[in-house]
């Protein structure tokens, strides 16, 4: 459950953050909630946190450890996927507006990271119930 909370809170917070010569212009962030993935984490952090309450409640089906597993692998690769494709954000910045790309940064956010670790977390979780039977 402690993953889908963090998962959650990597939603809320800046996956991308675009710099133009050092300076982040208003607008230039964007959270997880701003784009179809952050749908799709949020749907993985739920399954997460109900299989997370099932464990707790007593339950270890094998469904069950399966679904936190599936869960945390399709936040972790969206993860894995997104920090890949920052390096393109800048190039789609200088394609689009036609700035020089010496000057334009994109950055991974904090929001990414949490949702990385929360991914593997949750993988971990499921594993470790599944391997205990």
């Amino acid at each position: 459950m402690a993953s889908a909370i963090v998962a959650f809170v990597g939603l809320s917070q800046n996956w991308l953050l675009i710099t133009i010569d050092g300076t982040s212009v208003p607008g230039s962030g964007q959270t997880g909630w701003q784009g179809g993935d952050g749908i799709t984490v949020a749907f993985a952090a739920i399954v997460a946190a109900i299989g997370g309450a099932a464990f707790f409640a007593g339950r270890d089906d094998q469904w069950l450890r399966a679904s936190v597993f599936a869960a945390g692998s399709v936040a972790l690769v969206i993860a894995i996927v997104n920090i890949a494709d920052v390096k393109s954000k800048a190039d789609d910045i200088n394609s689009r507006y036609g700035i020089d790309p010496s000057i334009v940064g994109a950055h991974v956010g904090l929001g990414l990271w949490l949702v990385a670790i929360a991914g593997l977390a949750a993988m971990m979780g499921g594993a470790i119930r599944s391997h205990r039977h």
